[in-house]
């Protein structure tokens, strides 16, 4: 399969893979399953971002010209905040950029939900992945907190 072409904000072309892998074409089996899910993320969400938005290589979508996701914004959406509350929380945003994320997402609610819920799949997948290969790990060190509960405490 080959790799989609990714363009950050100055439109240059991004491709994180393509030098380690010697080209454009790679297998995706053989990447880790966060970036998995991040490419098919981004080929199956049929980018069509207002100038407002940028899709990072990671498929994330954050507000241009910010390190702020859209998803960081419309969670306060929902958390029932102002636009000028999130434009507290998010000083490098501005009102007007609030203002137009919120109306994007009430315009286009259907592929919002749809990455939102990408995004949630993509994290609990990964979850499980992690959980799966270090669950030795991750045992002995339960084990450990729980007995460092029970001992004494010295005084």
């Amino acid at each position: 399969m080959a790799l989609p072409r990714f363009r950050n904000s100055e439109n240059v072309e991004i491709n994180s893979w393509s030098a380690k892998a010697g080209g454009d074409t790679r297998n995706t089996d053989e990447l880790p399953l966060g970036i998995r899910w991040s490419i098919w993320l981004f080929m199956k969400s049929n980018l069509d971002l207002p100038d407002l938005l940028i899709c990072t290589p990671q498929g994330t979508w954050r507000i241009a010209g910010t390190r702020v996701s859209l998803d960081s914004v419309i969670h306060s959406f929902w958390e029932g905040a102002t636009p000028e509350e999130i434009c507290q929380d998010f000083p490098s945003l501005s009102l007007a950029q609030v203002y137009e994320a919120i109306a994007y997402y009430l315009k286009q609610r259907n592929k919002v939900d749809a990455y939102l819920q990408a995004g949630r799949d993509g994290a609990e997948k990964l979850q499980q992945e992690l959980n799966g290969r270090h669950r030795d790990f991750l045992s002995k060190l339960r084990q450990q907190l729980l007995s460092s509960r029970q001992s004494p405490t010295p005084s």
